[in-house]
């Protein structure tokens, strides 16, 4: 069975629809750098067809596409 891909996403406010981590690099294995809530706006914009880019204060970090 053929998985349906997604289309990626596009840059822009988005809400979390689950709590999700915030991740150091875009990996299930990465660093959790901390657990975001469900209904958070965050910025983001694609990075690959599971993960996207958030920005931080301190820098980038990845939240799984999933979550939106």
């Amino acid at each position: 069975k053929y998985e349906k891909l997604k289309p990626r996403m596009k840059a822009g406010m988005k809400r979390l629809k689950k709590d999700c981590n915030m991740r150091s690099i875009a990996s299930a294995s990465g660093d959790k750098i901390k657990v975001l809530r469900k209904g958070k706006k965050l910025w983001v914009e694609p990075h690959s067809s599971k993960w996207v880019k958030v920005f931080r204060k301190s820098g980038e970090a990845y939240v799984s596409g999933s979550c939106f």
